[in-house]
């Protein structure tokens, strides 16, 4: 008979799985999810919980398999749900992992947000978009730190701020709005949130000595007649 002892076919194997703590009401909480879909789940990439965590039990001692006790469960978080709790620990909670996988973790985090300014945001000067490398060497210029239990969105925002602050010349992308106005049978025009669009196609923003006018598809002069007789310094044309 061999004295190897078998493994209890009952047991998981905690592979591939990143532990996230929480400390509340002085007591510990602990859960087994993913490494490679935490920062998915946080971004907002993956919605499906049942793809982030091994499992939506909350312990005290993931290695040691000790369950949290509803009654803690209540006391620091409102409710003795597992799952509910977990989702909480899931969105803020501390993620234990390798230095390895922890340094992948940061730089996913940190190529998505010079992604997102990248494809958003322009040279001012010249209104053309910076390449995805050039924005990541003027972060890293700039001594940005992502967090990588924030989303890459939120964290862009700021990003832009501090690449500003540094001196780099950035600026968000003007968005360019195309209106399709139906012209025939209007005989006094059109009000919509703000903007009268006269009979002629020409739309007149008043109030601030910037006019926005938004031409129709037939040919007509450059600057709309409205826009001289207010006496506009600024107007912009869209077509």
């Amino acid at each position: 008979m061999s004295g190897r002892i078998g493994q209890p076919v009952g047991q998981v194997r905690l592979t591939n799985v990143a532990i996230i703590r929480m400390k509340k009401n002085g007591k510990r909480f602990e859960i087994a999810a993913y490494k490679n879909k935490v920062v998915n789940w946080r971004s907002g990439v993956e919605k499906d919980l049942n793809e982030v965590l091994q499992t939506t039990t909350v312990f005290t001692n993931v290695s040691k398999g000790v369950f949290a006790n509803k009654k803690d469960l209540e006391e620091a978080f409102g409710t003795d749900d597992y799952e509910k709790a977990a989702v909480f620990i899931l969105n803020h909670g501390e993620i234990e992992i390798g230095e390895k996988e922890r340094q992948a973790m940061f730089e996913a985090v940190f190529r998505d947000v010079a992604t997102i300014i990248a494809e958003k945001c322009v040279n001012p000067d010249t209104q053309r978009p910076y390449t995805l490398s050039l924005i990541e060497k003027a972060l890293k210029d700039a001594h940005f730190a992502v967090v990588p239990s924030k989303s890459a969105k939120q964290q862009a925002l700021k990003a832009v701020q501090v690449l500003q602050t540094s001196g780099f010349q950035i600026e968000r992308a003007r968005m360019r709005v195309r209106l399709t106005v139906p012209i025939e049978g209007a005989s006094n025009g059109v009000y919509v949130h703000g903007v009268a669009f006269c009979t002629s196609g020409w739309a007149l923003c008043m109030g601030s000595g910037f006019c926005l006018c938004i031409r129709s598809r037939q040919p007509r002069s450059p600057v709309s007649p409205h826009c001289r007789a207010a006496g506009t310094s600024k107007h912009h044309v869209l077509y």
